[in-house]
């Protein structure tokens, strides 16, 4: 994959990706309700809908407040989420990543025109997603600092100590070694896992811990990197030097991070936009070429506002010129012969999908 393939895989809008189902929850519920919600259909984030807003509550924020010992019977309303950052489908990768990078809770709800959700990305959708050919990258993983910044309890230490560490560091992990050398994880899954089930914070990290972990060469190179985690699912790869042992931990978000980076040195995402901005001009032009070659008229209709937009094309197939419509349904209205409107209104209404 050369620079200008990578551009262009940028340029490429949103709705390629395939995004995760929305879970959704009304502000007048409980903390509870929503702890309930997250650890049943396992996912890491939650959109509390408001009456005039969306907001987000993700497990760490969870695990905070859990640390914070808040009542769990206390109303969603009642605490200060912050507002989920929304994005359409028709905004390209490159911008994504970049509002990604900079989000708060590192998720962004997907809307479509009519501002109903869609789903929502995180940084394992755009993992998944992306092009594991990044031949271009001369460096290996090795190059990116955080993979010694990670949190780490013994066996034996407690649960509620893990959690306090992942809380201070801002992680969403905390690797667990245990007396034989083995190495564990736990992560905010198990911890919602254990708060939904009522443990008791001071049983021991270990009853907690995964050791079902992949792990990968401190010399593996970025795209090997992001063909594991494409192959294993897993969110964070343990990181060994060349004589096989532990060094650090690498997590998905701090790949892509790093690739947004570089990406933004090479003058990418600016390449991407420009991509994205000419495929759309070309494919107007394209879609133009066709009405004008086969006479048809075509127009659109916003039901809410009742606005219009009518093709050239379409003002001339009525007989009529551009200057002659107004964009409102008004003046589609006025044509219609009133012995007709209600068998027009009719079969029109019929092509909704409700």
């Amino acid at each position: 994959m050369n620079l200008r393939d990578v551009a262009r895989m940028l340029g490429l809008t949103i709705n390629c990706i395939t995004a995760k189902p929305v879970v959704e929850i009304e502000s007048t519920r409980s903390l509870q309700d929503a702890l309930t919600a997250l650890s049943q259909r396992e996912v890491h984030s939650i959109v509390v809908v408001d009456q005039d807003s969306l907001r987000i509550l993700t497990t760490q924020a969870l695990i905070t407040l859990t640390l914070a010992d808040l009542d769990l019977n206390t109303s969603l309303a009642d605490l200060d989420l912050p507002r989920v950052k929304c994005i359409r489908t028709t905004t390209s990768v490159s911008d994504a990543l970049v509002l990604l990078q900079g989000s708060h809770s590192r998720h962004l709800c997907l809307v479509g025109d009519n501002k109903q959700l869609q789903g929502i990305i995180s940084f394992s959708n755009l993992t998944r997603a992306l092009d594991p050919d990044f031949s271009f990258f001369e460096h290996d993983i090795s190059v990116i600092e955080s993979l010694s910044d990670f949190c780490q309890v013994t066996e034996h230490e407690t649960l509620r100590s893990a959690m306090i560490k992942m809380h201070l560091a801002g992680h969403s992990s905390c690797v667990v070694n245990f007396q034989e050398g083995q190495l564990g994880i736990i992560t905010q899954t198990d911890i919602l896992n254990a708060l939904n089930t009522k443990q008791s914070l001071s049983i021991p990290a270990g009853q907690f811990a995964s050791t079902s972990l992949t792990g990968l060469s401190i010399r593996s190179s970025f795209s090997q990197a992001l063909s594991v985690f494409q192959h294993s699912q897993h969110k964070r790869l343990l990181v060994k030097d060349e004589a096989g042992q532990f060094v650090g931990l690498l997590h998905q978000k701090e790949l892509i991070a790093f690739l947004i980076d570089r990406w933004r040195e090479l003058g990418l995402l600016e390449d991407a936009r420009t991509e994205s901005a000419l495929q759309l001009y070309e494919n107007e032009q394209r879609w133009k070429a066709v009405l004008e070659g086969t006479q048809q008229g075509v127009w659109d209709w916003n039901t809410v506002t009742n606005e219009v937009y009518f093709r050239q094309s379409q003002s001339q197939l009525l007989g009529c010129d551009d200057t002659d419509f107004n964009n409102h349904l008004s003046d589609w209205e006025s044509r219609v012969h009133p012995d007709d409107a209600s068998k027009v209104y009719a079969r029109s209404l019929s092509t909704f999908k409700w």
